[in-house]
């Protein structure tokens, strides 16, 4: 998270003191989500994990100029690429299950207000 708040470059000290509640607010909100999606019995399966890897991959690819690279050359970049995601892969499983709960609550939402009717546009008044 934090890479991603640096966008990429290693954090001063200064942003990782700066950056530390929010990094640490995000976990746990995250944990929070997580643990939430458990008791909602929300899961994702190994193949959906596998298969936002491999989008992830594809989009770094492309992002890079690697995506029309062909043979060896090719094969290394993605080898790379794809180690660096899949490093992740817990993060990804638990933004699947937090995006399926979310999913599941808004679905089962409706926003209504029974009683209201749509504003009408008065005429304005003219000035004599």
């Amino acid at each position: 998270m934090l890479a991603q708040m640096t966008q990429g470059q290693s954090p001063t000290a200064i942003q990782r003191h700066m950056y530390a509640p929010t990094v640490l607010s995000q976990l746990e909100d995250q944990a929070i989500l997580v643990q939430a999606a458990k008791k909602q019995n929300v899961n994702v399966d190994r193949s959906e994990v596998t298969a936002e890897i491999d989008k992830q991959v594809e989009a770094e690819m492309q992002a890079n100029g690697v995506a029309g690279e062909v043979g060896e050359l090719r094969t290394e970049h993605e080898a790379q690429i794809r180690a660096g995601v899949e490093s992740q892969r817990e993060e990804i499983r638990s933004s699947l299950i937090t995006q399926k709960l979310k999913d599941k609550l808004h679905k089962n939402v409706t926003l209504s207000t029974p009683g209201l009717k749509p504003r009408t546009s008065r005429s304005t008044r003219g000035i004599s």
